[in-house]
């Protein structure tokens, strides 16, 4: 279900992204009460095209909204990311430093092939975006807050 709400003029959207059995993989939010771009993965995600719809919806998020940080939930997928590393490094991450994004969050799924795939993938600093990597969301939350704090402002 994709959600479009305008509250005290300010603008919010969630869209569910589903894959080729009609199953929910990936939501992605913006809300005006938080300063990041909300991200969560669901599932065995493995769809290689899916995936792909999933991550240029979050690129289309940071232009539309303007945020520059990111909270990339892992901790509801399971098994390991389809084989797109190649083009993550090479189209998404640029994509989403062409479009603003600064900070990357990403809280590590328990499976042990997600958290793999993640820390192959998104290393501290990867086309001029920093990567944070926790197990709670606190810590996420709170290294966002503190890095969007240090960010100049425009």
């Amino acid at each position: 279900m994709n959600t479009l709400r305008i509250k005290n003029s300010i603008l919010y959207y969630t869209v569910n992204i589903k894959n080729s059995k009609d199953v929910t993989f990936c939501t992605i939010s913006a809300l005006p009460s938080e300063d990041y771009i909300y991200v969560e993965w669901i599932g065995f995600v493995n769809e290689i095209e899916a995936s792909k719809i999933a991550c240029r919806k979050v690129v289309d998020f940071i232009e539309r909204s303007g945020k520059i940080l990111l909270l990339n939930d892992n901790r509801k997928q399971t098994g390991p990311w389809p084989p797109i590393e190649k083009w993550l490094g090479e189209v998404w991450i640029p994509a989403m430093r062409n479009a603003g994004l600064k900070m990357f969050a990403h809280l590590y799924s328990p499976s042990y092939f997600t958290e793999l795939s993640a820390k192959t993938n998104l290393r501290d600093t990867v086309g001029g975006i920093e990567f944070g990597h926790f197990n709670s969301e606190e810590d996420a939350k709170g290294w966002l807050a503190n890095q969007d704090e240090a960010l100049p402002k425009v």
